[in-house]
């Protein structure tokens, strides 16, 4: 019983709150001491192992101080106390001699070439140095050395560790503890139990901000805690220090948690059942009537108005059962009459004119009483006309219509107060015009008035039935048909004049788009049927938005006006002008004999329009673009006519300002061509075709390699590989610039930090932005994301801009610019000397590198004024404190003329092109010791 009581929706949903109730606070408990304690033993065991890593930090350098001492005595001829501080302590001690048959060993054998390794880094005299000597495969072993005397062939002293001496027996660390001591390159010296790549690249990371720390880590799926502290060496050993690392498995720290669990779990499960138990009970209790009550709302909603409940005990549920049976009665008695009201709202809701929904009311009327003679009078919705439509009935069946019918408009406002509706004696109602109409002369009439909009826009007229009352219809069914009446003609009414005002644009007065595209429709098949030529100017005001900046809205709607009345002075009266929006504007040219006229007439356009304007007291110049297209020959409808129109403006625009062109299928390729373009860029950028080479930046003193340049290439599936001089274009247009950024500056963070892992020496790399990266307000905290993202300094990552985005935006970026200065991001103008340079920005800015522009270099080795150029520009960019860069170096004579201007870095094609990852991690390689001649 108590299961079937929870069959229904709100049963499941009362029950699983009660659930929940109790499980929410007793699961946040849970969780809530779960976290304390495993953040508190994993605290414990941190401490733990930071104590047992000290410990055997301090063992291993007294290990290595003692032999320390055992060397000083063997280095200062107390041969015997060496030989028996090294007996059983030591695997081999010796002076090694220069001369083989002059060295002297104790202890296991030494290979030769260990003993050679040992004679070329001895250290200076009267000090000892460590040297881990072997493979990184194989064992390592540590020796301590130093110098007999200062005569650079004079022997060495030097000692062999016990590896179990100094490194210990594994079973005396805390249990499940392990060691590791890796060297100053991060590889093992020692290890109880191997550490994986992740841990040793992520200790690595960390040390280098730190000398002890701890990090997590993962291997075989075990989740591994580890501890690392310094080793120092460099005081009184001169050597790098050692990294001790001690692990512990993360398990052994949550060991205690799963005797709470035992406990808790049973507990928790038993109060879940005593839960469920009670919410049954109530549930049944409560849902009964309620399902009782659901079962009657459901026959009311198929219009089973008997629907009646069985009335409950006397409690909440006896009045609401009470309150739904009175319900039930009402909804039956009005159910009928808002049926009729919903058709005619039905009706409204489509559209439908007032004359189809006048008709509705009066044959809804003349249902309710066939015998009652009644006329309905409407006004004419036509804006100007002042007549009016009476349609009249005295039986059921189709009314009967007339026109022309002019009420007394004194009478017909006096009304408009009798909202509820006024019986009027014979002589008032013959001043409206009613009792000719309605065929009841000389009786009362009862008018009911339709208002609208706070106006009688039409009246229903009822001659009531002398012999009976109850057979004329109910004045509140009057009212309500009336009311509809009044929405459908006021809504008609201000259909038809917002249909005109949408029309004409309200500003210039002009027609407007819509009205524009209308109407090359009815041109366009009106030339098509008379084998005439329409032209269509586009025209664009160049110039406007600074109006508007610098004068206001104001002034821009003036001049907009202005423009508009000096279009259509340009054209003829059957010519249409137009305004599309903005500061566009459109003229139609009908029947034009010849192509060359809607030239000239473009070309008058701007002529007129580059006259100055006189706007808010001001004298202000603007100019006009203008596109024009011809049809049938550039299009069949109007908005490829319109579409081919804007092309052309297009092309205007690129020829500069008061410019016209004519549009050309070929403006069609060309945004044909960058349409695919766009499409296949973001196809590129989803299937990861897209790559990064890398261009070299030589130092002119060392020629070694001191940093990178990224360059973005894309690795067609068709054409092969695509130059960025193709495509950029396509992707800052489209806005698909941001995403190819982001990808390009992650990538290159990423690759230059791999090179960093691999031991090549590189000072920074430098990736290209946008403009239109460097707008968005949340560039800054992209490049702090990539930079965090591949655990990556600052000062490694150098960004390029040009110097138009500095003149265009300096309000904009100069906070941007300080919060990556202040990062450490390494800041560079690209392309110096091709934009609009200058030295209060440069000054200014925190830039700290210039990029000479390859067409500075290129001729400096020809061209007398070429050098005088680039050597100005260099000794300007020292002078502002910046550092200097020449791009396109391709031959030596000018490697050499811009190291001699003291360039600090060239790139181009003398060095090498653009390359790949790994063919420029090689050349860096191969250019190390590289010196340049001057």
């Amino acid at each position: 019983m108590l299961l079937a009581s929870i069959n229904t929706r709100v049963a499941r949903r009362i029950l699983l709150l009660l659930l929940v109730a109790t499980l929410l606070p007793t699961g946040a408990a849970l969780l809530v001491a779960d976290t304390r304690i495993r953040d508190e033993l994993v605290a414990q065991s941190l401490r733990n192992l930071r104590q047992t890593a000290e410990w055997y930090a301090i063992r291993v350098y007294d290990r290595l101080v003692l032999a320390e001492s055992a060397l000083r005595a063997l280095a200062g001829d107390d041969a015997g106390r060496a030989w028996s501080l090294a007996d059983g302590q030591y695997s081999a001690i010796g002076l090694i001699h220069p001369d083989p048959a002059r060295t002297r060993w104790h202890g296991a054998a030494v290979d030769a070439g260990t003993i050679g390794e040992i004679l070329r880094r001895r250290p200076a005299a009267g000090t000892a140095a460590i040297l881990p000597l072997g493979g990184n495969d194989g064992e390592r072993s540590v020796w301590v050395v130093g110098a007999v005397d200062a005569t650079s062939g004079g022997p060495v002293a030097a000692l062999k560790l016990d590896a179990r001496l100094l490194w210990g027996d594994a079973d005396e660390l805390p249990y499940l503890t392990d060691t590791c001591v890796l060297d100053a390159l991060y590889r093992p010296l020692y290890c109880s139990a191997a550490l994986s790549e992740e841990a040793i690249g992520r200790i690595a990371g960390e040390r280098a901000t730190s000398a002890k720390g701890s990090v997590q880590w993962t291997a075989d799926g075990v989740d591994q805690l580890s501890v690392y502290r310094e080793i120092f060496l460099t005081g009184r050993f001169g050597a790098p220090g050692w990294t001790v690392v001690v692990t512990q498995p993360a398990a052994h720290a949550f060991a205690a948690t799963g005797a709470l669990r035992d406990a808790l779990i049973p507990a928790v499960t038993l109060g879940l059942l005593l839960s469920a138990l009670i919410g049954l009970w109530q549930v049944r209790k409560t849902l009964t009537p309620l399902r009782d009550l659901a079962g009657a709302a459901r026959r009311i909603g198929e219009r089973d108005f008997s629907a009646r409940v069985a009335i409950a005990p006397d409690d909440e549920f006896g009045e609401l059962a009470q309150a739904f049976n009175a319900m039930s009665t009402r909804l039956g008695g009005q159910f009928d009459a808002l049926q009729t009201l919903a058709m005619i709202d039905r009706e409204i809701l489509t559209g439908s004119g007032p004359g189809a929904i006048a008709e509705a009311c009066l044959t809804s009327v003349l249902r309710q009483s066939p015998s009652t003679p009644v006329a309905l009078l409407l006004e004419d919705v036509a804006p100007g006309r002042d007549t009016h439509t009476l349609w009249t009935g005295a039986a059921l069946g189709d009314p009967v219509l007339s026109r022309g019918a002019t009420p007394d408009a004194a009478a017909l406002a006096a009304l408009c107060v009798h909202a509820e509706g006024i019986s009027l004696g014979p002589d008032a109602a013959a001043e409206l015009g009613l009792c000719a109409a309605i065929g009841a002369a000389g009786v009362r009439l009862f008018v009911q008035p339709v208002v609208g909009d706070d106006r009688v826009v039409g009246l229903f007229a009822i001659a009531p039935n002398e012999g009976d009352p109850a057979l004329a219809p109910p004045k509140g069914l009057l009212r309500d048909l009336a009311a509809r009446i009044a929405v459908a003609a006021t809504s008609a009414q201000r259909r038809e004049k917002l249909r005109l005002r949408a029309m004409y644009d309200p500003l210039t007065g002009l027609p407007n788009r819509a009205h524009i595209l209308e109407r090359l429709d009815e041109e366009l098949e009106g030339a098509t049927r008379a084998g005439t030529t329409l032209g269509l100017l586009f025209v664009d005001l160049d110039g406007f938005s600074g109006v508007n900046d610098s004068l206001g809205h104001t002034a821009g709607d003036q001049l907009l006006r202005s423009a508009g009345q000096r279009l259509s002075q340009q054209v003829s009266a059957a010519d249409v002008v137009g305004r599309l929006g903005g500061d566009e504007f459109v003229v139609l040219l009908r029947d034009l004999p010849e192509h060359e006229r809607a030239r000239s007439i473009a070309n008058r356009i701007v002529a007129a329009l580059a006259v100055p304007f006189e706007v808010a007291s001001a004298e202000v110049f603007i100019s006009a673009s203008v596109g024009i297209a011809f049809a049938p020959e550039h299009a069949s409808n109007a908005t490829d006519l319109l579409r081919a129109a804007d092309l052309a403006l297009y092309e205007a625009k690129s020829l500069g300002r008061g410019s016209s062109a004519a549009f050309d299928r070929r403006m069609t390729q060309e945004v044909e061509r960058r349409t695919q373009l766009d499409r296949e860029l973001r196809e590129a950028l989803a299937k990861g075709q897209f790559e990064l080479q890398y261009e070299p930046l030589i130092n002119t003193r060392d020629g070694r390699v001191r940093a990178a340049e990224a360059l973005i290439r894309w690795r067609h599936p068709l054409r092969g590989l695509v130059p960025p001089l193709q495509f950029i274009s396509v992707a800052e247009d489209s806005g698909l610039i941001v995403p190819i950024g982001d990808w390009v500056l992650h990538t290159a963070c990423a690759q230059f930090m791999a090179w960093r892992r691999a031991g090549v020496r590189l000072e920074s790399i430098s990736v290209n932005v946008s403009a239109h990266q460097f707008r968005r307000p949340d560039f800054v905290d992209g490049v702090l994301a990539a930079l965090a993202g591949c655990a990556m300094p600052a000062d490694a990552l150098q960004l390029e801009i040009t110097e138009s985005v500095l003149i265009d935006d300096k309000s904009e970026i100069g906070p941007a610019l300080a919060r990556l200065a202040g990062m450490g991001v390494e800041l560079a103008i690209d392309d110096f000397g091709t934009g609009y340079s200058s030295l209060s920005y440069l000054q200014r800015l925190p830039v700290g590198t210039i990029k000479i522009d390859r067409s500075f270099v290129r001729e400096i080795e020809t061209r007398d004024d070429a050098r005088a150029l680039a050597h100005a520009a260099i000794e300007m960019a020292h002078a502002l404190g910046k550092r200097v860069v020449a791009e396109g170096v391709e031959f030596d004579a000018q490697r050499v003329l811009l190291a001699q201007w003291d360039c600090e870095l060239l790139q181009g094609w003398l060095f090498t092109r653009p390359l790949g990852a790994a063919e420029f991690e090689s050349f860096v390689r191969a250019r190390e010791g590289v010196a340049l001649e001057l």
